[in-house]
């Protein structure tokens, strides 16, 4: 067993059972919505049921890998800031349900892809997404709104860089 593994064993048995049994629960709560969530989700569902945190908060740990062996969530390769705010806007991994693995659902508005509608796959140096057709137009015409923003503004600084330079402005006078 490896130094983290035991770690994450110890911190596992210092919480109480009762934390252990009803995050596992809301774990697959939350699997069972179907889509992506981070344990800031979880954690805000037992904040809201009342239950007492453990002493150690990396026993969630040990619930996310317990979820997993149970065939219930898999890690996935993102992450996103953390809103909670102990985790001091780190980056936290987003798991995502084990029956959503094999079914393309839209990135950014979560709809269910049938296996013969068309979606966008697109990459860029941030992330990689899979857009809906509805969606990939949206964010099409939103990239194309920058451009052109950026586009001017480009002409507006060329037009203020070529300023005649030899004339004497109020300043210098």
């Amino acid at each position: 067993m490896s130094g983290k593994e035991e770690a994450i064993d110890r911190v596992e048995r210092g919480a109480s059972e009762l934390w252990k049994r009803t995050a596992l629960k809301a774990v697959k709560w939350r699997a069972k919505k179907g889509m992506t969530f981070t344990t800031d989700e979880v954690w805000a569902d037992l904040e809201g049921a009342g239950v007492e945190p453990p002493r150690e908060p990396r026993a969630m740990g040990a619930i996310m890998r317990k979820a997993v062996s149970q065939g219930v969530i898999v890690a996935t390769d993102k992450t996103q800031i953390s809103r909670k705010g102990t985790n001091n806007k780190r980056p936290v991994r987003v798991w995502s349900p084990l029956t959503a693995i094999n079914q393309k659902v839209c990135d950014s508005c979560g709809t269910a892809l049938p296996e013969d509608l068309e979606f966008h796959q697109f990459h860029s140096i941030q992330e990689s997404s899979v857009l809906c057709l509805a969606c990939y137009e949206a964010w099409k015409e939103y990239k194309d709104f920058l451009l052109e923003k950026v586009a001017e503004q480009r002409v507006r600084l060329e037009q203020r860089n070529n300023v005649d330079t030899t004339k004497p402005c109020a300043e210098d006078e």
